[in-house]
């Protein structure tokens, strides 16, 4: 063959080429699809941002502001390659991933192109301190059984409910985790029925039930023994539907210490009461119902080979059912407690309606039975850090 032939031959070769790359190219487009991110913002009594205030990330990349509706609709994205939508912090307020809620997914989300995909993040104002705090001793007083209208007496009341609590940890060594506790609180309450009349809740006493296999973890890991000292702060919200003070906040102030007998942890039921509480119906016709609100624990812990740990809990109870009802002119004819609206005043004042609505302080004391509930409180935690504290035990720290 020729030259000119051969020069035919290569010129006709890279012309089908040229033809053949599109053809190529199109054959091999990414496969993309649609991710749908949504925001939730609970302003509560006095938060004023809005829905485009707030930020999310994807897949840790530059922060996006969400659209005024709320809903960013996020095309083109390549279904190998999985997202994670992540909140952006914003100051005054508290974030949350709704991915335990069914059909919405944030976390390592493989997209689908025939279906978009739903995220939600949940930011939350926090809401200004309502809490009064005392260090005088607080004096119990026994239960009036008898008051100045025929008819009206002292009836006793209790009630548990089971507490869903989310668990933080500062430094953020674990992702936040769930756990449960048990919450019984008893007390006695009068007169009922109430007639209108100023309403007392005394001898009144709050009871947790720790298991020791929350503690054995911690104490098998190497990272509690027996006799630490664990210094806690406990919130208890009890809520009074049909009052004017809404809510009161009992703040216990302890030191844990750990008790281990034999290499075994001890299980632990602490009983502690609460001083006085008076509320004020807002009428005469109106059945009172007090029941659990929630509660707070911020507890301390030094960790062999980690340092110093704070451990937040925030509980809700499941149920919120009264664990006593005052009747207002006879017996209470329900037992469920009807919803209230929570009403607060900041700058560490009072609820509005009077005294109840502050908050109790338990002293700091030696004997107290309560100290040993926190720390089983924080060994919920323990429990889980104990891998991770036993590796970190094996490798030296790094300090920056």
């Amino acid at each position: 063959m020729n030259w000119k032939k051969r020069l035919a031959v290569c010129s006709a070769l890279t012309l089908l080429v040229l033809m053949m790359v599109p053809m190529l190219t199109a054959g091999a487009q990414v496969v993309t699809a649609e991710l749908d991110v949504q925001v939730n913002v609970i302003n509560g009594s006095a938060g004023t941002a809005q829905r485009s205030d707030f930020q999310f990330q994807l897949n840790g990349g530059a922060a996006t502001n969400f659209n005024a509706n709320g809903v960013n609709q996020i095309t083109g994205l390549d279904v190998s390659v999985p997202y994670t939508v992540t909140p952006v912090d914003f100051a005054g307020y508290t974030s949350h991933v709704d991915d335990n809620i069914p059909g919405i997914t944030c976390t390592n989300v493989t997209l689908d192109p025939a279906t978009p995909a739903f995220c939600r993040l949940t930011y939350t104002f926090i809401e200004p301190e309502t809490t009064t705090t005392t260090t005088t001793t607080t004096t119990t007083l026994p239960p009036t059984t008898t008051t100045g209208k025929v008819g009206q007496t002292t009836i006793h009341g209790s009630g548990s409910d089971l507490n869903a609590c989310t668990t933080a940890l500062d430094p953020n060594l674990q992702p936040p985790g769930k756990t449960d506790i048990t919450v019984t609180v008893a007390t006695d309450a009068s007169p009922q029925p109430h007639f209108g009349d100023p309403i007392t809740l005394s001898g009144t006493s709050l009871t947790l039930n720790i298991p020791a296999t929350l503690l054995q973890t911690g104490y098998d890991a190497g990272l509690i023994k027996d006799g630490d000292q664990v210094p806690s702060t406990i919130t208890l919200t009890v809520a009074g539907s049909n009052t004017t003070q809404q809510t009161h906040n009992f703040v216990i102030k302890t030191t844990a210490s750990i008790s281990i007998k034999g290499g075994k942890a001890q299980p632990l039921k602490s009983t502690v009461g609460l001083p006085n509480t008076t509320w004020t119906p807002t009428s005469g016709t109106a059945d009172v119902f007090f029941s659990e609100q929630a509660m707070k624990i911020v507890s301390v812990v030094n960790l062999p080979g980690i340092g110093k740990v704070t451990v937040n809990f925030k509980c809700d109870p499941r149920t919120s059912a009264e664990f006593v009802a005052v009747g207002a002119t006879g017996t209470v004819s329900t037992t469920l407690p009807p919803t209230f609206t929570t009403t607060t005043v900041g700058g560490g004042g009072t609820p509005i309606g009077g005294s109840a609505g502050g908050a109790s302080e338990l002293p700091r004391t030696g004997s107290s039975p309560w100290p040993l509930f926190v720390l089983a409180a924080i060994c919920i935690d323990l429990g889980l850090l104990a891998i991770a504290g036993a590796k970190r035990l094996r490798r030296p720290l790094h300090h920056t």
